[in-house]
């Protein structure tokens, strides 16, 4: 038990600074272009590195929107062409791994909100709790599963009671036999949320919101994989 006692003390120890950066998060308003770069960004890297993803968003952001002006084929054409040519990332050119396909969950996505007069500050900054936010995004957002959506939401500082599971957090509640008694081969809606709940207890139990010991576990759980502790 000496690794798992080591790793739970490491998150632990992280906790409370990542608290007092999230609470610095949740005082700033997003505008509606941010928050399309955030959703973006979160769309567009689903198997794609975070980096690639993040200089794909930025030009379309900076290319395409806004896009309440412009009609869904000319919307899909030049997010296509965006994602088609090489992108330039720190110096060197990359090609974006899914351009067809992302096209396509974008604009279904712009669709669904923006010319259906759907707003995503009106969906963030309403009085819904996150869980009901998180359904919202969830529905509208092509491409976005409760991992993305729990991600947008903590990255834009409105929730800090949802968790952003991925392999780094079920390797850590693995080697603490936290859920492993949970089948994760395919991951549905309804074993997202008992994991969640879950993990929710654990960190309930650390005295700490789901959205710090989640994010304090895959700091931790990434740092002792790159060293060769786990």
């Amino acid at each position: 038990m000496q690794i798992q006692n080591q790793l739970e003390n490491a998150v632990k120890a992280l906790c409370p600074d990542i608290t007092k950066s999230t609470s610095k998060a949740s005082e700033r308003k997003w505008t509606e272009r941010a928050l399309w770069k955030e959703v973006l960004t979160c769309i567009l890297s689903s198997q794609v590195r975070n980096e690639v993803a993040q200089v794909a968003a930025n030009n379309i952001i900076k290319n395409v929107y806004p896009w309440s002006s412009k009609s869904i084929k000319t919307i899909e054409m030049e997010v296509l062409e965006i994602l088609t040519e090489p992108l330039n990332v720190n110096g060197n050119y990359v090609r974006y791994r899914f351009p067809n396909a992302k096209a396509s969950q974008v604009t279904n996505s712009i669709n669904r909100t923006t010319h259906s007069n759907i707003s995503l500050s009106g969906i963030v900054y309403s009085d819904e709790d996150t869980d009901s936010k998180r359904n919202m995004l969830v529905e509208l957002i092509s491409g976005m599963g409760y991992k993305q959506a729990s991600m947008f939401l903590r990255n834009i500082g409105c929730a800090f009671d949802l968790a952003i599971l991925d392999r780094h957090i079920f390797a850590y509640m693995d080697l603490l036999e936290i859920s492993n008694e949970i089948d994760r081969t395919t991951l549905t809606k309804n074993k997202y949320l008992r994991i969640e709940e879950i993990l929710k207890n654990y960190a309930a139990c650390l005295g700490y919101a789901v959205g710090c010991v989640d994010w304090a576990i895959w700091i931790v759980m990434r740092t002792a994989k790159q060293e060769g502790y786990v």
